[in-house]
């Protein structure tokens, strides 16, 4: 039973792997192209400066996303584990990574549109 919920749990985070593997691919690829659509002439194009500060704070908030559904997952699977100490403690160590990786990819969302807010 514990190789069969260790199997569950591995397979479970490389599937969340790849599925953040996509999404953070259709992001970027969302963002260059409304980026290239809305340049217009040389005169009208967005500075460098805008862009980075945009891509940085899509990032960011994308990985706070992240951070709470990987808060979500280990919290399902601490439910799950059902009475089995390694798999309730993995899942402590999940829910304790995922949240302390939330808690700096707001914080730096934070400080990037404070600096952004102080420089413009």
């Amino acid at each position: 039973m514990t190789f069969f919920t260790d199997f569950l749990a591995l397979y479970s985070v490389k599937k969340l792997l790849s599925i953040f593997k996509l999404s953070f691919f259709i992001l970027s690829f969302a963002f260059l192209t409304c980026t290239a659509v809305h340049a217009g002439v040389i005169d009208d194009a967005p500075k460098i400066t805008t862009i980075l500060y945009s891509a940085l704070e899509s990032l960011l908030s994308f990985f706070g996303i992240i951070g709470i559904i990987g808060t979500v997952i280990a919290g399902i699977l601490y439910l799950v584990s059902s009475g089995d100490e390694h798999l309730a403690e993995m899942a402590k160590r999940a829910i304790t990574y995922s949240v302390i990786g939330t808690v700096v990819a707001f914080g730096s969302l934070i400080v990037v549109q404070t600096l952004s807010a102080f420089f413009k």
